[in-house]
């Protein structure tokens, strides 16, 4: 049987959107310091001013600001020096004309100024004065109430990924739980005779299993969950049972290896066997990931991946976490109406992924009429950063440890010349 359906990087990801356009989703309540890296499931609104007070940004003086205006190293303004703002403590003093009170770097500014000199254009002088070497502006060196959020204000939208410092702003309006998406549960079930688990010692013609953790990582780092990851015989029988068992309680189903068309490559025999199944693409025009399966077991999404490690990490990157990502709740960018749009190619990617910007250290070439992925090592010359291509023998684990990223080149390139400047997406 030879490899059809075979489709481009471009028709599998729209195909992928629009059979897998809804999806319901669980929620659940977390505490704020269990919630880093969840995706939110309602909008996050602020209800208080931040700051609550209007305090001041800098150590200095509060005053009004006309009676500095005019103030120069040469001929200095004096102020009448009356108090000064405890920290922590509300301004227990106003300031009237011709007055100042000193206040701490996010001291509350007391009623009556409108302007905080920085201490450093100040000199103490004696009988409880200050000379003022520059003028202030109004609302100068002032944070004024709500000017960091507005009571009201949306500041986090359902389907953010909830980061370090989104922590900081939820905490700083006094949320401390979240309801956000529960992880989406993803099955990897390895296949093959010559796979063994990783604590056993392979015989010749045998090889430590490598794929259910590089793709337990990957699913990890995407922001789901590995329901569980077990090896599988090649045996028809066995794998339709280990299928079975995760279509039961898992939301993405990933085989690897098997997705050939060698006599004991099961993978789309046992997808058609299940009913309501739909072979999505049997090859993918990409390289390296060529022998992929992309299928649906009801509203279930299967991937039958390459077993080559390599093969498989690049096509989870370029298939598996985008649609990973969208079935997960996460929106990558808001339109200018509001809607969200996950799929505009270019956009979502720079959007979903790191990249940096390098040069080409070599000539690289790609396949004619396919996607390529060329893995790169980034390295610094000459001030510049530089991507040198990873090559090496097909089937070599330490390609994937020795690159720092990979770059990808479209159908219609012919290739990447050297010098010329790229984007690097990292791993």
């Amino acid at each position: 049987m030879d490899l059809f359906n075979v489709m481009t990087l471009r028709e599998i990801s729209a195909k992928l959107n629009e059979i897998f356009t809804e999806t319901t989703l669980r929620e659940e309540s977390l505490p704020l310091e269990k919630a880093l890296g969840r995706i939110l499931a309602e909008d996050q609104t602020a209800a208080e001013d931040v700051p609550h007070f209007t305090r001041s940004v800098v150590d200095g003086y509060a005053v009004r600001a006309k009676d500095t205006f005019g103030a120069s190293e040469s001929i200095p303004g004096f102020l009448n020096l009356v108090g000064a703002v405890e920290m922590g403590k509300p301004a227990l003093q106003s300031v009237k004309s011709g007055e100042a009170i000193y206040v701490p770097t996010g001291g509350a500014l007391p009623d009556g100024a409108d302007a905080v000199v920085m201490i450093e254009y100040t000199e103490l002088f004696g009988a409880g004065q200050i000379a003022i070497h520059r003028p202030s502006a109004p609302l100068e060196n002032v944070m004024s109430k709500g000017d960091d959020l507005a009571s009201g204000e949306i500041v986090l939208r359902r389907g953010s990924r909830l980061r370090p410092q989104d922590l900081g702003v939820l905490s700083a309006l006094g949320i401390d739980r979240v309801q956000v998406f529960a992880p989406f549960q993803v099955s990897v079930l390895s296949t093959g005779d010559e796979i063994v688990p990783v604590r056993e010692k392979p015989t010749p013609g045998q090889i430590r299993d490598i794929n259910s953790y590089t793709i337990s990582g990957l699913i990890e780092g995407a922001g789901g969950c590995v329901k569980r990851a077990v090896l599988v015989k090649d045996d028809f029988n066995a794998l339709k049972l280990a299928v079975a068992e995760a279509l039961a309680d898992s939301d993405l189903v990933l085989l690897s290896g098997g997705s050939s068309v060698g006599e004991k490559d099961y993978t789309q025999k046992v997808i058609q066997s299940f009913e309501d199944s739909e072979i999505l693409a049997h090859g993918l025009a990409i390289k390296p990931g060529k022998p992929t399966v992309v299928a649906r077991v009801g509203g279930v999404p299967v991937f039958g991946l390459p077993g080559q490690p390599a093969s498989a990490m690049m096509i989870f990157k370029a298939v598996v976490e985008p649609l990973l990502q969208k079935l997960t709740g996460e929106a990558l960018f808001i339109l200018a109406d509001g809607s969200e749009n996950l799929h505009n190619d270019k956009l979502a990617s720079l959007l979903r992924t790191r990249t940096v910007t390098a040069v080409a250290s070599s000539n690289i070439h790609a396949a004619p009429g396919r996607t390529t992925f060329q893995m790169v090592s980034l390295e610094r010359r000459s001030g510049s950063l530089a991507a040198i291509p990873v090559h090496g023998k097909s089937g070599m684990i330490s390609l994937m440890s020795r690159a720092d990223g990979y770059i990808q080149i479209e159908p219609e390139q012919e290739g990447i010349l050297q010098g010329e400047v790229v984007q690097v997406i990292l791993f």
